[in-house]
């Protein structure tokens, strides 16, 4: 809301109208668990897993709508020991976001997924940055923005650059 504040120096009075924000603190977070996932690199084309959804003291957050999209950046040299050599095309490095899914948790605040994006469209190793958005109950959002390294092939070919 608006509160006035009001500031009083020997006969000067000053008013000052100061817009104030609610902001609530994340109190929610979503944990993925992709197969083929080791750390944070998911070694498939495709996204198959779960999300458990609980707020921050382990309960899990029942029946809330959930919904993911995702932003996906190839990398031309995604291996160390192979700075030299590119590993994909010279097209543009970031693709518009992608609606990954939007569903509905579980009574145990889980998500199963099976998102239909094939990821070797994208013709190399990716980036993907997740960002969940989270509908609470009587109210409120909470959004969470998580990393991964998307690895669609089992072997790439390398270019390099003279």
């Amino acid at each position: 809301g608006t509160y006035q504040a009001r500031v009083s120096i020997g006969p000067t009075v000053i008013n000052k109208s100061i817009p104030i924000e609610n902001i609530r603190p994340n109190d929610v977070e979503v944990k993925y668990n992709f197969k083929k996932e080791e750390g944070k690199v998911i070694k498939s084309n495709l996204l198959k897993g779960n999300a458990h959804v609980q707020y921050l003291n382990g309960f899990a957050l029942k029946n809330a709508n959930v919904q993911a999209k995702t932003v996906v950046q190839t990398m031309p040299r995604p291996f160390e020991s192979f700075k030299e050599y590119r590993f994909s095309s010279s097209r543009t490095n970031s693709e518009p976001a992608l609606q990954l899914f939007k569903q509905s948790t579980d009574d145990q605040g889980n998500i199963n997924l099976n998102i239909q994006s094939d990821f070797k469209q994208f013709n190399g190793k990716s980036r993907l940055k997740i960002e969940t958005e989270m509908q609470l109950p009587g109210g409120g959002v909470n959004i969470s923005s998580e990393s991964f390294m998307i690895d669609p092939f089992m072997r790439y070919v390398r270019i390099k650059q003279i």
